[in-house]
């Protein structure tokens, strides 16, 4: 995807390119004059402009595991599909500094907020 993005991006430098393949191969033979910063730079932009995943968080989504009473802060690492469930693999943040990953944890554990102590 990444390259269809950087042929958009840079097709308009040359005719020559008829294909999205044909410019990929220009590109590594060197014909097409880039440095690592402007790879780097235009990674960056196609990040930024990736659709959200199709679900409720997304990867490096700062959100809580809330087990019963526990609430422990965890990140997104990965989000996997299966038939009308979404699991996360979870970094979780100890209070000491520690941290521990688990996986395929169901995404009825997992809140953005801490649900309100009642």
């Amino acid at each position: 995807m990444f390259t269809s993005f950087l042929f958009e991006k840079l097709s308009h430098l040359s005719s020559v390119y008829n294909t999205e393949a044909e410019f990929i191969q220009h590109l590594m033979s060197g014909e097409v004059k880039m440095e690592i910063p402007d790879i780097i730079r235009l990674q960056q932009e196609y990040e930024k402009t990736k659709p959200p995943l199709p679900c409720q968080h997304q990867h490096g989504d700062k959100v809580w595991l809330n087990l019963w009473s526990a609430n422990i802060s965890a990140e997104i690492l990965n989000v996997h599909f299966y038939d009308g469930k979404v699991k996360y693999d979870l970094e979780l943040f100890g209070g000491n500094g520690e941290t521990t990953r688990i996986y395929n944890v169901d995404s009825v554990f997992v809140v953005k907020t801490l649900p309100a102590k009642g």
